[in-house]
């Protein structure tokens, strides 16, 4: 189950099934290269309507530019009782160079996350067994 967000407040969530199917179909897909964001510290009372205007801020442009983003993953850091926060990772989508903009944040000694590029690889499902089961 993937969550997609896009930057205008709408959200999809899609789930495949592929039963059924045979090994001989594939599907041919355009991987593009987007930006992951890692370890973005937020604060637990922090809402996620805001989430744009951070993300826009580790990347170092206009939230303006962020065009679509994904959370990959969202943990809850408890280490410090007083001060609980959520550290995310996203897929994010920007125009432009992202090898520019990498660069850019890479240099910055006073970085709040990590940025690198990302290609999220399609998913194949796995062969068929060759040996039947017992018990089925």
């Amino acid at each position: 189950m993937n969550l997609d967000r896009k930057v205008g407040g709408d959200c999809s969530a899609t789930v495949t099934v592929r039963a059924g199917f045979t090994r001989s179909w594939r599907r041919r897909y355009t991987i593009r290269m987007s930006l992951r964001i890692s370890n973005l510290r937020l604060p637990v009372d922090e809402p996620e309507e805001n989430v744009v205007g951070h993300v826009a801020k580790a990347l170092g442009v206009k939230p303006a530019d962020v065009q679509h983003y994904r959370i990959l993953r969202k943990s809850l850091d408890t280490r410090n009782k007083r001060q609980l926060e959520f550290t995310y990772n996203f897929q994010v989508e920007v125009p432009g160079d992202e090898l520019a903009i990498t660069e850019k944040v890479s240099k910055n000694p006073r970085a709040i996350a990590r940025v690198e590029l990302f290609t999220d690889p399609p998913f194949e499902l796995p062969p068929h067994g060759s040996t039947p089961m017992r018990h089925r």
